[in-house]
């Protein structure tokens, strides 16, 4: 399945790589001279959960482009589009310098099609190109997905390859002077190995010299943030509910004891209790107003003796 559906892709791959070598083989000499560069470049992206795209991108920089008009050989990537099939996604454009560029790419589900995808040999997407392997391979735990990446290219082999497209031998050092290789590669997460030319983010970036086999090695790590979310979420519905059930049990504190809840008979003691004392305080006060009252009324007799009139005298 896999192999049927790429088919399109590598049509336009040996497309687009005779039509750089009869570009090489016509004007060696005034790319030389000129510095024009051709780039090819492998562009891979990897996700969290195994899935991913993989392409291929050919770029042509103005001075390539002036030399094509000037000899009549117009656009160099024109018509590419046409064979593709409706699998692979086919963009074109061009950069702010004047680099035009042409990009083929398919995705894949997990590690299996991307091998299948990625064939090595002459019926591959790469087999103009010379023998490469690439190999991703990811480990997850419970929360954490590690991702690995080995590629090994035999970019010498791929000179030869494109040198030898249109029956002629062109030299391997003159052809490394005019096409420049690089690989991207984006992993998911953070980086936390590699041996990259340089990196971006989380992109990956080799430019390998076309000398012999270029190993590339990296190694990134990410969470499992759906796993991570779910823990997460959990927790917090754990603490909302042992919150309520701390609201819960302080107000029932706070609340006074309802009278239905005490015995009668309890009620009944109080009643008569609280009852007695009243009329037992009660008395005791009237006792001692009596006390008093009676004190004040009876005059002492010295004041008896004072107030008697003496008899009038004959």
């Amino acid at each position: 399945m896999a192999s049927t559906n790429s088919s399109g892709m590598r049509s336009g791959v040996k497309k687009t790589a005779v039509r750089v070598v009869f570009l090489l083989l016509s004007l060696c000499i005034a790319l030389l001279l000129g510095g024009c560069k051709i780039q090819i470049a492998l562009d891979t992206t990897v996700r969290e959960d195994g899935s991913g795209a993989f392409g291929v991108r050919f770029a042509a920089d103005k001075e390539i482009q002036d030399l094509m008009a000037q000899q009549g050989g117009g656009d160099i990537f024109s018509g590419l589009g046409e064979d593709m099939d409706e699998g692979t996604e086919f963009e074109e454009g061009t950069d702010p310098d004047g680099t035009k560029w042409v990009k083929m790419s398919r995705s894949f589900k997990d590690q299996k099609e991307f091998e299948e995808l990625f064939e090595s040999g002459a019926g591959g997407p790469m087999g103009d190109l010379g023998s490469s392997d690439i190999q991703i391979t990811q480990k997850q735990t419970l929360f954490s997905v590690t991702t690995s990446y080995l590629a090994k290219l035999d970019l010498a082999t791929a000179m030869q390859a494109i040198g030898e497209g249109a029956g002629d031998e062109v030299p391997v050092e003159m052809l490394s002077s005019i096409i420049q290789f690089e690989n991207r590669v984006t992993l998911p997460g953070s980086i936390k190995s590699h041996n990259a030319d340089e990196v971006q983010g989380n992109t990956l970036i080799w430019r390998p010299k076309a000398t012999g086999v270029a190993e590339m090695t990296a190694e990134s790590s990410s969470l499992r943030w759906g796993v991570v979310g779910g823990f997460i979420g959990g927790g917090v519905v754990v603490l909302a509910v042992i919150v309520a059930l701390i609201v819960v049990l302080t107000r029932r504190r706070r609340q006074p004891v309802p009278i239905a809840a005490v015995a009668p008979e309890q009620v009944v003691a109080a009643v008569v209790g609280s009852t007695a004392a009243s009329g037992a305080e009660f008395e005791s006060a009237e006792g001692a107003e009596a006390a008093t009252g009676s004190s004040e009324s009876a005059p002492a007799p010295a004041d008896v003796a004072e107030v008697t009139e003496e008899p009038e005298k004959p």
